[in-house]
């Protein structure tokens, strides 16, 4: 009777024991990188089961799970790594970089394609190559960084114009600038070097009459894809500050001929605008048409920098 109550008791000790061992409990911990940085929004799945987790911003986690459990870690650009769950209630786990993921370019519409599967001549230019010497805007930024870019001047000033050409000229009387394009929408080259270059993604640059077969006759002259930035969506604020200045000053001003005034080939022409009448004599001399008693308006005959007197 004896031997028998003890084996019971036994059975029943062990039973006690594997409920405890299958007992859930909170597993915490923290992923980080390989250079123990902590990785936010790393996907922490309980293996054969749809109970998982999210690591937050500073990489920690906590998740409901037993003793035996294999939880699994998943990042994208990491291998995935398994973890049992042991005695302990904390796993902290260190991600190794797992294999590059392929460039992706956006072409026409908006749509993405992999680099080794664009056949046409293209160029990426990203955020950091464009903001790296804190050019002031877009045109200068691009720079000598896209072979057979031609970048010129039209006007000086803080709101300058531009010319932006791909592979030289194709019409000498057509147009011949490269077709622009922000966030799909058609734009111009007034545009793209009004907007900061902080907020652009990248730039995909079509060189050649490639571009005609995305958008074309427009794009035969190449096209400029551009892409901002959009939001994270992450759970904190964060913000950015840049700043740059510039200076500029004016190189020279245009002299002018004070000798000869209004008129042409030496004679005094009262109503032309033109610069080689007679030598300045200080006498007085009509200027402009006749008023509507017929009478004429008349000044001193003078260099304008020598007088300003109205009579």
């Amino acid at each position: 009777m004896r031997t028998k109550f003890s084996g019971i008791l036994t059975l029943f000790l062990a039973f006690m024991v594997q409920m405890t061992f299958a007992q859930s409990k909170t597993i915490t911990g923290t992923v980080t990188d390989g250079s123990g940085l902590p990785l936010p929004g790393v996907n922490v799945i309980i293996q054969g089961t749809s109970n998982g987790t999210q690591t937050d911003f500073d990489g920690n986690y906590s998740i409901s799970a037993s003793t035996g459990d294999i939880l699994v870690f998943s990042y994208i650009g990491f291998t995935t790594q398994n973890q049992t769950v042991g005695a302990s209630n904390t796993v902290n786990v260190k991600l190794e970089a797992g294999e590059e993921l392929d460039e992706v370019v956006v072409t026409a519409l908006g749509i993405k394609r992999k680099q080794d599967e664009i056949t046409t001549a293209n160029q990426v230019v990203k955020s950091e190559e464009l903001t790296q010497a804190q050019n002031p805007n877009v045109a200068q930024g691009l720079a000598g960084k896209v072979s057979g870019l031609q970048i010129n001047t039209t006007n000086s000033g803080v709101n300058q114009n531009v010319r932006i050409n791909l592979r030289g000229n194709r019409s000498l009387t057509g147009d011949n600038q490269a077709l622009i394009v922000i966030d799909g929408v058609i734009s111009s080259s007034q545009v793209l070097t009004a907007l900061d270059p902080n907020i652009i993604e990248d730039i995909n640059i079509i060189k050649g009459a490639n571009g005609a077969a995305l958008y074309g006759s427009r794009g035969s002259n190449g096209v400029f894809i551009v892409t901002t930035k959009k939001g994270s969506g992450g759970d904190k604020l964060t913000v950015a500050v840049n700043s740059a200045t510039s200076f500029e000053e004016i190189a020279y001003i245009p002299q002018r001929q004070t000798r000869y005034g209004q008129g042409w080939n030496g004679e005094h022409v009262n109503y032309e605008n033109g610069g080689w009448g007679p030598e300045f004599d200080g006498s007085l001399q009509p200027v402009g048409l006749p008023q509507e008693d017929g009478s004429y308006r008349f000044f001193p005959y003078v260099s304008l920098g020598l007088s300003l007197i109205h009579i």
